[in-house]
């Protein structure tokens, strides 16, 4: 069975996923109110990665993590 994109609105982990090197795969503008919705490219190993984040069981190098939250919020508020 394929693996599906996963889709997140949630910058922290959206950062997260890019400092642990998965690939963005298209940001859905159109809910016209502000809000992206993040899909990434489908990985076997993503949902397990995302459950790590959210049991607080994660780790990255602090600056990575910086560097891509500021990015993120580039692609997000057009500072790109």
């Amino acid at each position: 069975m394929p693996t599906k994109s996963f889709k997140t609105s949630d910058i922290a982990l959206v950062a997260y996923l890019k400092a642990k090197g998965f690939q963005i795969q298209n940001i859905d503008r159109s809910r016209g109110n502000g809000k992206c919705i993040f899909l990434f490219e489908p990985d076997p190993e993503i949902e397990s990665i995302v459950l790590k984040f959210f049991n607080g069981q994660c780790t990255v190098e602090p600056m990575d993590f910086l560097e891509q939250t500021r990015r993120v919020k580039a692609l997000i508020y057009g500072d790109a």
